[in-house]
């Protein structure tokens, strides 16, 4: 540490008779420890409390009209779907039943440091876009894609690094997306268009997107 550094030899310079004087000297620290910046994203969306799930157990009309998916679980990731009990379609006209889901991603192992920063920097110069607007690059082996985009159907901001091997990974970031139906006469009357009574807004589906597409600043 430059601390002790400093120290050692203010301690040789008494040796001598004479103090030195660092009152002169300027330390340049920097802090440019990538890997410690990911590692902290990581624990934050590992602890971020996903707005759909929240919002769903909180409201009763959320319960009345949809079920939770219990298929989809994995320890590197959190992970919330519910499912439209009731569509105006019958068999649903997509392959899936309609759908809400909102998510975060915190797998992180230690990168290069280089490649580390590089992918930091290309996800703090992203701008969202169009689904597949993908930013990609490549360092040392190691495969850079950063997602910031917007879509209904899967709305998602992440900074993925993959390396040959694919043993050493990074992937964090936020997501969440809907697919949902028209729905029945019960579920318009509960969920009526208009600012506030949507069940877009309702579900916090549009205020997630607050800190989804802003968790890295």
């Amino acid at each position: 540490m430059w601390f002790d550094i400093i120290k050692n030899l203010k301690g040789k310079a008494k040796s001598k008779g004479k103090t030195l004087d660092t009152s002169d000297f300027k330390i340049d620290i920097e802090d440019n420890d990538c890997n410690k910046q990911l590692q902290e994203w990581a624990r934050k969306l590992k602890n971020y409390t996903l707005l759909l799930k929240e919002r769903y157990y909180d409201n009763e009309l959320m319960v009345k009209h949809f079920k939770v998916d219990t298929n989809k679980k994995d320890d590197n990731m959190k992970y919330f779907e519910i499912h439209q009990k009731q569509s105006s379609q019958e068999p649903p006209i997509y392959p899936n039943e309609p759908y809400l889901y909102e998510a975060t991603h915190f797998i992180y192992h230690p990168v290069p440091e280089n490649v580390a920063c590089k992918a930091i920097d290309m996800l703090k110069k992203s701008t969202t876009g169009d689904y597949g607007s993908d930013d990609k690059a490549e360092i040392d082996g190691y495969k850079i894609i950063i997602q910031n985009h917007h879509e209904y159907q899967d709305n998602q901001t992440s900074i993925r690094i993959i390396a040959k091997d694919r043993k050493k990974s990074v992937r964090i970031g936020w997501s969440n997306g809907e697919n949902l139906d028209s729905g029945s006469d019960s579920f318009k009357e509960d969920f009526p268009r208009g600012i506030g009574k949507s069940v877009f807004h309702v579900s916090g589906f549009y205020e997630a997107r607050e800190f989804g597409y802003s968790w890295w600043k």
